[in-house]
């Protein structure tokens, strides 16, 4: 099957799509959308992916958050498009939202914790105070919320308003609004949601709808006539609508946002270190040649490792699929143009002939599935060694205590009675044969109704590819999961090796650092503060 890919990662805004490895074409639509939320154009993607795959029936690997792969899985149910045109895979998983607000807020600490003389955490803290310090706004029209009650979990700022003219001059940009609908609210909705769509910092995706059950379909009916085209109507304020839409938005740009600072006072600290560490090499240029060195080998070996951490998940290999259905596809063509057996004897010949046939096919099977297994457990040891040797630093190091998992021993069960069983049987008048027509006197003798026994062929294929199916699915999925296992002990046992070299490369420089001058010794430090928040930073940026 053809296929096609989307990697997307909310906190960068960046999304990559190949389709059949390739990139898009040139004025495709999806360049229109590459640094855009998927959120702008997640329900346009089944058709936009349909013209480029010049149609259906491919399979989509995606990588990103859980709750961006639900929203892709929605897009193609909205659009009628089921798991039999396009197969969805949730191929990478990066971090959720909450997860990255977590390493964020681990971050600012480990800037409190661990200060820098030539990064001023105080102006930092200061100049950012409403990226950080601030919560996340709500409002409310026409009713009244207690955020303390509600979002114990989130820290949001919920503002209680009765008209959108107290709105005026606050930007609502990403901000989710709350309409209280009742007898007493009916008589201004009108007026305060059509002043709102005027706004250019609202779209219909941050509104919500809180209905009295005395107005019911009325009031939803005149939000449709006021112009929005799906009113989302929920029946609490801590309705998971309006959770997603904090995630989603608000709590996806405060990540972005954080990103961005960071790294733009990593990039003005590396420019200032730049310059200094020119200054410096002049005066000791072996020493920093060495730490140079040493400082390239830790890159590498991180680099290693973050292909281990970073490894996405493995696919169903379609040669397990291809040879479960290679399997049922010589059970299904067994005996293909006969029809029924209705001889006793013959069938039992045939029944214990086709359990053996069964057999051979499964035995087939079997062999194919335990050759492409271990073949597959040689790509995967292929790989991570390539990824370790990769750091060009100790490549004598092999894994040799990881060992994969031999698969068990799968079997069927003799299915010859069983499908003696399978028949049907019904009283029917003998018909004469030939010479039985050709010397029939002329007077009508009455006969006697015999019971018949009829064995269909193709009941008989069903039967055994309901007792095999199965059995295969549990040597696919054995063969899978010890895949999987493998390949991430395979990944552990490198990290740890890698850990080691890092920590013994590291005392190296330290030893290598300590024979510097006492300014210089400050600069190196400078550079290892540096090094530390950057690797902090692409941790959180790609994780």
């Amino acid at each position: 099957m053809i296929k096609a890919e989307l990697i997307y990662n909310p906190y960068l805004l960046d999304t990559e799509v190949r389709f059949n490895g390739n990139p898009p074409r040139i004025n495709s639509l999806v360049e229109k959308y590459q640094k855009e939320k998927l959120q702008t154009w997640v329900n346009k993607i089944p058709s936009i992916f349909y013209d480029e795959m010049n149609g259906y029936n491919f399979e989509l690997d995606f990588t990103g958050t859980e709750m961006d792969y639900e929203e892709l899985k929605k897009s193609f149910l909205q659009a009628g498009v089921g798991k039999d045109l396009v197969q969805l895979f949730h191929k990478g998983s990066l971090d959720s939202r909450q997860e990255k607000s977590h390493s964020i807020d681990e971050l600012l600490k480990w800037l409190d914790d661990t200060p820098n003389r030539k990064f001023d955490l105080h102006s930092f803290r200061d100049h950012n105070k409403e990226l950080f310090d601030s919560a996340y706004s709500f409002v409310v029209i026409g009713g009244s919320v207690n955020p303390d009650r509600i979002f114990a979990d989130i820290d949001i700022s919920v503002e209680n308003v009765e008209s959108v003219d107290e709105l005026r001059k606050t930007d609502l940009h990403s901000t989710p609004v709350l309409f209280y609908i009742d007898r007493k609210t009916a008589s201004t909705l009108q007026y305060n949601l059509l002043e709102l769509l005027k706004r250019d910092d609202i779209t219909q995706d941050q509104l919500f709808f809180m209905i009295s059950p005395a107005l019911g379909e009325k009031a939803e009916r005149e939000i449709r006539d006021l112009g929005v085209k799906k009113p989302q109507v929920v029946t609490s304020v801590d309705d998971p609508l309006i959770f997603r839409y904090f995630e989603l938005f608000p709590e996806s740009e405060y990540i972005y946002d954080s990103i961005n600072v960071f790294q733009k006072q990593a990039d003005e600290l590396g420019a200032i270190l730049k310059e200094e560490n020119r200054q410096s090499e002049i005066t000791n240029r072996d020493i920093h040649e060495k730490i140079k060195e040493l400082d390239n080998i830790l890159t590498n070996l991180k680099i290693s490792n973050d292909h281990f951490y970073n490894r996405e998940n493995l696919d169903l290999p379609l040669d397990l699929i291809r040879a479960k259905s290679y399997l049922i596809d010589n059970i299904n063509q067994w005996k293909i143009k006969k029809t029924k057996i209705t001889d006793v004897a013959e069938a039992r010949s045939l029944a214990y002939e086709f359990e053996s046939e069964v057999f051979r096919f499964f035995d087939d099977f079997k062999h194919a599935v335990n050759q492409f297994y271990f073949i597959q457990c040689a790509t995967l040891m292929t790989l991570c060694d390539e990824w370790y040797k990769g750091a060009q630093y100790k490549e004598d190091f092999n894994v040799k205590e990881i060992v994969a998992s031999e698969l068990s021993e799968h079997s069927i069960h003799r299915i010859a009675d069983e499908l003696m069983d399978i028949k049907e049987e019904q009283y029917v008048i003998p018909k004469d044969d030939f010479f039985g027509k050709l010397f029939k006197t002329s007077e009508a003798s009455i006969q006697e109704p015999v019971l018949e026994t009829i064995y269909y062929y193709e009941n008989w294929r069903s039967h055994a590819a309901n007792v095999v199916g199965p059995v295969a699915d549990d040597m696919i999925n054995e063969a899978y999961y010890n895949l999987q296992k493998y390949f991430s002990e395979l990944s552990d046992c490198y990290m740890k090796h890698i850990a080691i070299l890092i920590q013994e490369v590291t005392e190296e420089k330290e030893l290598v650092s300590s024979q510097l001058t006492e300014d210089e010794k400050l600069l190196q430090a400078d550079n290892d503060w540096h090094t530390a928040f950057c690797d902090k930073l692409r941790d959180i940026e790609r994780s």
